[in-house]
């Protein structure tokens, strides 16, 4: 997203069906289902609230991040259909993905369609072709009890739902019984006629009324709200692709605005089911203002402005939230607050609502001064932590891409705040606060000009260290700059600069996230058992929302048919790759082993994606900026040769502009017609062809007339006005005068990256890697030397609130070591052991274990690693500790590590965690380990596993004084994070 002064003038426009001679090119819902066969694809619908759910097409979800959630909570994993226990074979049905409905259609005949409701907590099936009764199973559904409150509708009760829900089943004009099985809840259903309605629905448990749901009802309630989302969406372009993926991202988009006690933006589904702050303020522009939806835009900047930190004793004073969930506000990060402040302003020049300025005006103010109470430096750059910008992912040794405690987007940001208080400042005549931000804002970009720029490499540091040093490592962050004119001197500087920041980083599918010629480039996301997956989150690997930012600087210079093929790779994917509709989070860099397509990874569905994709149609390719505090409307477009073809509708406060667009030979024809004008305004028409050097710039006094504007390669340009037409302000065709830029310009190539097998992050492990055999090695036969017993319920601190830390999942109930010639065997039993689904080669997560073994005298230690914060008496200190997470580390007394066992895919067939068992099982050979007996000394210590999302082996996760969603709570004196411990003999 470019944050700069254009975006303080950020774009309102709506895209409407102008002329009843288009209606048969008009696309509704019904035009843009997206069909799949053989291969699957992830769906996923929200309901707008607490609920989402995410499937497949053609396949069962073996996914752990699939199925119903509900408050943050995995209800089920998925449901199967079957007739005499034989399941529907989705593999060879046709699946017909619709923004509001799936459809399946079966060889035989038998047709599925499955609504995910709106508002309400709802999941409706509906079955036609069947001749005999039928089987529903919910997959991985714990059933307690159930009661029938009719023929057609039963209450079942499930430790799946959150306290105090339940599930209400019905199936409309059918007779059903419940059967159970495990984790698996199966229904058999008998309909006279072989059709069947089958609702499941959430309800408070003391609930006396049992209300009916009718599953077409629900569908063509939601069919009717998203068509009135085309209704504001819809472009017809000469593209049929394009207009279908812009309405597909126009849908996706809405489903990730929820209302879950506040309204926001979920980051991305499926993990972040939350309302991010970062995230919400960036998606904030193509997914609200950008589809003239202004009602969601107020009530989600109200929302985080209540959330604001008011203390001036706190660190965070000033600041609006990183992340809001249902159980806590999180403020760990620095871009948040100030991308907050220039959308409070955009929210008022797009909408012309100057009375919601002046209600969060002290919300404005109070940012500013908590920033240079605590945050800005001597030189006025806004400071912060290595992980506080969106590269943001922390693993054990600590942040993966540091980037305190100055980064570069961020100071652009820092100046987009101030700009953007000193106007609203100005318009309330708070004199004082104006004059501060008119004493800053030439000082930020001097400062960012005079620390950051190279001026004779013409390149852009990343950060500035906290000890001053620059870090020119080449990643999208100097993009951000570079699409700030104010910084430089002239255009061509900027696209010196420009030029150099992208050369290494920006590829036809994307952007990279740090140069391919970095020695810390990782091209592959998760890519065991070389590195763990936040190894590469920001060192390599194309983050998506970032082509928004490289389109805004290619379109600026005249390279808008280089940017096209970036968002050409965006419209395939919505509609060919990955989620339906949708774009996900990530990109690989190159394609994996026997694959024709780059892997996606990341969240399937991400919002910031989503948004940048609507938002450079509207900004960056068709130039349209309104104003409603200055009353101006800007054209400024920037067409790429893919479209010869557009119209659609701007809306101005309650004026409408027809927009359209069309080529006829080497004629370039723009057109700008009022349809309703309502409110006076002045439309500018700026026109920049660098690579060609003509220029067109004019302003119309009036909105009452129609402009045509006509532009052909041999630079000559002409308006076609009507008589009512004043022109204050007339440059029709001005000849650029810089061949530097324009010869530049023409000269500039993407990047084209080879794969190189001698990476850095290929080079391996400098110790061994244990393998799946040799720690998946039974011996029934194998000699016991240890067998100890341990107290149940004798943990010493409440779990984390998040529902996947089921109580007893780091209670130690026994402790068995055996040998054999060449192995030890390890069996730890837990009151509990849990799977979330995450990485099923685990087999079990959110357990963390360490063994402490001591089979020396010389040589050892009495501190814990992996932030256990935990200290063994002199008589109980190890030389050896073996650490089991995501995976098995064993390392030495000094913490150099000896062997690592790191699961891969394929070891689900047999993993190192057993939830049935609930017991961890497996071998390391004795070499490893040295001389273990009866004599030795063991201690085995427990808590819940922190990997930091990423993936890996993880540490110790935090206790706090206080219980929250991800940390267990009850600390007093104690320092450590250790849950449980068994000592040994």
């Amino acid at each position: 997203m470019a944050i700069r002064n254009t975006l303080l003038q950020s774009i309102s426009i709506v895209f409407l069906l102008a002329f009843s001679s288009l209606a048969q090119t008009v696309l509704t819902i019904d035009d843009i289902g997206i069909e799949v066969t053989s291969s699957s694809r992830v769906f996923s619908f929200t309901n707008k609230a607490f609920g989402q759910y995410h499937g497949e097409t053609n396949s069962q979800s073996v996914d752990g991040w699939r199925g119903w959630f509900f408050q943050e909570q995995n209800i089920f994993k998925d449901y199967s259909i079957s007739q005499d226990n034989i399941p529907l074979p989705r593999e060879t049905s046709k699946c017909t993905v619709f923004p509001h409905t799936l459809k399946r259609i079966y060889p035989s005949g038998i047709i599925e369609q499955f609504v995910f409701a709106d508002s309400i907590d709802y999941v409706g099936i509906l079955l036609s072709g069947l001749n005999k009764s039928i089987t529903f199973t919910l997959k991985d559904f714990g059933f307690d009890s159930s009661f029938s409150v009719n023929a057609n509708s039963t209450v079942i009760y499930s430790s799946s739902l959150p306290p105090s829900y339940c599930l209400l089943f019905t199936s409309q004009n059918s007779s059903h019984a419940i059967l159970t099985n495990n984790r698996a809840l199966s229904i058999v259903i008998n309909s006279p006629d072989g059709k069947y309605e089958i609702g499941l629905r959430i309800i408070k448990i003391n609930a006396t009324v049992f209300p009916e749901t009718s599953f077409t009802k629900i569908m063509m309630e939601k069919q009717g709200r998203i068509n009135s989302i085309f209704d504001r969406a819809r472009v017809t372009t000469n593209n049929p692709d394009l207009n279908k993926a812009i309405l597909w991202a126009a849908a996706s988009l809405d489903a990730l605005i929820t209302v879950q006690e506040v309204k926001g933006i979920f980051a991305g589904l499926p993990w972040f089911n939350n309302n991010w702050g970062r995230d919400t303020f960036i998606s904030l522009i193509g997914s609200t203002f950008c589809l003239n939806n202004f009602q969601d835009a107020k009530e989600i900047l109200e929302a985080f402005a209540a959330f604001q930190i008011k203390d001036s004793l706190n660190e965070y004073y000033g600041r609006v939230p990183n992340r809001i969930t249902l159980k806590e506000s999180i403020y760990n990060t620095t871009d948040g607050t100030p991308l907050f402040v220039i959308q409070c302003l955009n929210y008022a020049k797009n909408s012309g609502d100057t009375n919601f300025i002046k209600k969060n005006y002290p919300v404005i103010k109070i940012a500013l001064l908590g920033a240079l109470k605590y945050y800005v430096d001597k030189d006025c750059l806004l400071t912060h932590k290595d992980a506080e910008t969106w590269m943001d992912a922390v693993g054990p040794e600590g942040p993966w891409s540091p980037r305190g405690n100055r980064a570069v987007d961020i100071q652009v940001l820092w100046l987009g705040q101030v700009q953007a208080t000193a106007i609203v400042a100005a318009l309330l005549n708070d004199t004082t606060i104006s004059a501060l931000c008119s004493r800053l804002e030439p000082k930020i970009v001097n400062n960012i000009k005079n620390k950051f720029f190279d001026t004779l490499a013409y390149k852009i540091a990343d950060r500035i260290t906290t000890e001053g040093k620059l870090d020119f490592s080449e990643r999208p962050n100097s993009l951000f700059a570079t699409a700030e004119s104010p910084l430089f001197k002239n255009e061509f500087e900027r696209f010196k600069y420009f030029s150099n920041s992208a050369k290494n980083i920006l590829l036809s599918q994307g952007v990279l996230s740090l140069s391919y010629k970095d020695k810390n480039f990782h091209p592959y996301h998760e890519y065991p058992p070389f590195y763990p997956k936040d190894a590469a989150y920001h060192n390599g690997i194309i983050w998506q929302w970032n082509t928004g930012i490289a389109v805004d600087n290619l379109c600026s210079f005249g390279l808008q048919d280089t940017a096209w093929k970036l968002t050409q790779t965006l419209t395939n994917q919505i509609l060919n790759q990955g989620a339906v509709g949708s774009i996900a989070e990530l990109m690989e860099v190159y394609p994996r082993t026997n694959s024709n397509y780059t892997k996606l990874s990341g969240c399937f569905s991400q919002a910031w994606s989503l948004a940048e994709y609507v938002r450079s149609f509207r900004e960056a390719y068709f130039g349209i900026t309104t104003d409603a505090l200055s009353n101006t409307i800007i054209v400024s477009p920037h067409i790429p040769a893919g479209i010869n073809y557009a119209k659609f509708i701007v809306n101005y406060k309650d004026s409408k502009f027809l927009y359209e667009y069309h080529t006829t030979g080497d004629k370039k024809i723009f057109k700008f017609t009022p349809t309703r004008v309502n409110s006076s305004v002045k439309v500018y028409f700026k026109y920049t062809d660098i690579k060609q050097a003509i220029a067109l710039n004019f302003c119309l006094d009036s909105t009452a007339a129609i402009i045509t504007a006509i532009t052909d390669k041999s630079g000559l340009a002409r308006l076609l006005l009507n008589k009512t037409v004043q022109i204050s302000k007339t440059n029709m065709k001005q000849q650029l005068t810089d061949k530097k830029l324009t010869s530049s310009v023409n000269n500039f190539l993407l990047a084209h990256p080879v794969y190189n097998k001698n990476l850095k992050c290929f080079a391996g492990k400098a110790y061994p890697l244990i393998p799946f055999a040799t720690i998946k090695h039974s011996n029934p036969n194998a000699k016991v030397i240890y067998d100890k017993a341990d107290l149940p319920f004798d943990e010493k601190y409440t779990y984390p609130q998040n529902s996947n830390f089921r109580a007893g999942i780091s209670d130690i109930l026994n402790f068995n070591l055996s040998e054999d010639g060449n192995l030890y065997y390890f069996t730890i039993l837990l009151r509990d052991l849990v799977n979330p689904g995450w990485h099923p080669e685990y087999g079990f997560q959110l357990t963390y274990l360490a063994i402490l073994i001591r089979n020396s005298n010389s040589n050892f230690c009495n501190t814990v690693n992996k932030n256990s914060n935990y200290i063994l008496s002199d008589s109980l200190s190890y030389n050896k500790a073996i650490y089991i997470g995501g995976g098995i580390e064993v390392s030495n007394y000094d913490s150099k590590i000896i062997a690592q066992y790191i699961p891969a895919q394929t070891d689900i067939t047999n993993p190192l965690g057993n939830i049935s068992e609930k017991s961890l099982r497996f071998a390391i050979p004795k070499r490893l380990l040295g001389k273990i007996n009866n004599k030795c000394k063991i201690t085995l210590l427990s808590g819940t596993q922190d990997d930091n999302g990423g993936a890996g082996l993880g540490i110790f996760r935090n206790v706090t004084m206080q219980v929250s969603e991800w940390s267990g709570g009850g600390k007093t004196n104690s320092n450590d994070n250790i849950y449980d411990e068994l000592f040994i003999p």
